[in-house]
C-alpha cells in the first residue's frame, strides 16, 4: 500500500496529495544565517542522518547544496544562496516530498526554525506538486493534447505522458502507471500536475483527462461500437464539437458511453482550498500538520535544535 500524508478523498473515489514542495525563505541576518549552515553541517552529529554537501556556480542555482538522507532511504534538499549576478546569500530554498518525509523529526525541525527565523513576508511556497491517484488500469487513462508541448516516453509495455516544457515549469502534468513504479499489487494510475499556489484556482492550468469506469462498464459494450461510433466518441472527449451536433440516434448510442462509463479526472474547488490550507501550516506550524505520536523519529537525536537566536558554533 502506498503511503500519503495528509490525503485528501475526492467525491468520485480519487485521493489528492502534496507530492512535491517547494518552499523560499529570505534570512535577512548574517548571524542567523551562519547559524543555520552550521545547525546543516552538524546534523550528522547529532542525528541519525547523512548529509550530501556541494557548491554549485551557475546562475539560477544555489550556491550551498545539502541532500539531508534519512535512515528509511527518502531524502529532501536545502539550498542557501543564490546564484545570480551577486550571490543572494539571504535566499534560502527547501524542496521535499511530503508523502514521504512529511513525518520526519529533523525536516519538522528545519521547517521550525526557518520559520521562527523570517517574517510571514519572507517565506513562501514557490511551487508544489498535486498527485491525483485514480484506482483504474493505465491503459483506461487517457490525457488529452492541449497547447501545451506533449511528449512521451515509452519503457517496454509502459508508456508515461507529459504536457509541458520540464517538471519545475507552472502546469507541467505527467501521466504514469503509480502500480508499476511502486509495484503494487492494485492498478493504480497518477496524475501529477506542477502548480502555484498564487494563482486563482479558476485559472489553474487542469488538464483535461478521463478515465473508463471498469465498474459500470463491461468492455464488450465498447466492442459493439462501429468504427465512425468510437471516432466520434473520441472527438467529443477531447473536446471537439458537442453530442448536440449528432442525430437523434447517434446521440442515443454515444450518450450512455459519456454519462456513465467515461469519466473525467477533476479537482474541486473546495478540495483544491484544503490543499492550500495545508501549504500554508508549512509556512507558519508545521508540528500542526502532525499529531505528536505521529511524527516519524528516526533520528535519535543527541538534543533539540538550538533556537535560531543563539549560536550553533558554542
Amino acid at each position: 500500500m502506498l503511503s500519503y500524508f495528509n490525503p485528501i478523498q475526492t467525491e468520485n473515489g480519487l485521493t489528492l496529495s502534496v507530492d512535491r514542495l517547494v518552499i523560499d525563505y529570505y534570512v535577512g541576518s548574517p548571524l542567523k544565517r551562519e547559524a543555520f549552515s552550521a545547525f546543516i553541517f552538524r546534523l550528522p552529529l547529532h542525528y541519525n542522518v547523512d548529509t550530501q554537501l556541494w557548491d554549485a556556480f551557475k546562475p539560477g542555482t544555489y550556491h550551498s547544496n545539502a541532500i539531508i538522507k534519512l535512515n528509511d532511504g527518502n531524502s529532501f534538499y536545502i539550498g542557501m544562496g543564490l546564484n545570480a549576478a551577486k550571490t543572494e546569500w539571504e535566499k534560502i530554498r527547501i524542496e521535499f516530498n511530503p508523502n514521504k518525509v512529511g513525518y520526519h523529526s529533523v525536516l519538522l525541525r528545519i521547517l521550525r526554525w526557518l520559520n521562527g527565523a523570517t517574517q510571514p513576508m519572507h517565506r513562501s511556497i514557490r511551487r508544489f506538486d498535486i498527485a491525483m491517484d485514480i484506482p483504474v488500469d493505465r491503459n483506461d487513462v487517457t490525457l488529452i493534447k492541449d497547447r501545451r508541448l506533449y511528449t512521451s516516453r515509452k519503457h517496454g509495455s509502459e508508456f508515461t505522458e507529459y504536457l509541458g516544457a520540464k517538471s519545475s515549469t507552472i502546469g507541467r502534468t505527467k501521466l504514469y502507471n503509480k502500480q508499476t513504479e511502486a509495484g503494487l499489487a492494485y492498478p493504480l494510475t497518477r496524475l501529477e500536475i506542477t502548480l502555484d499556489p498564487t494563482t486563482p484556482f479558476e485559472k489553474q492550468p487542469w488538464p483535461k483527462v478521463y478515465y473508463i469506469d471498469n465498474y459500470q462498464c463491461q468492455l464488450d459494450d465498447f466492442k459493439r461500437l462501429t468504427d465512425t461510433q468510437r471516432f466520434i466518441l473520441g472527438a467529443l472527449l477531447s473536446g471537439y464539437g458537442s453530442i448536440k451536433d449528432l442525430g437523434r440516434r447517434e446521440q442515443e448510442r454515444i450518450r450512455p458511453f459519456l454519462e456513465q462509463y467515461i469519466k473525467y479526472v477533476a479537482v474541486a474547488k473546495k478540495e483544491y482550498m484544503k490543499i492550500l490550507q495545508q501549504l500554508r501550516l508549512y509556512v507558519t506550524s508545521p508540528y500542526k500538520l502532525v499529531r505528536r505520536d505521529d511524527v516519524y523519529d528516526d533520528t535519535v537525536p543527541v538534543h533539540e535544535p538550538l533556537p535560531y537566536y543563539q549560536s550553533f558554533s558554542r
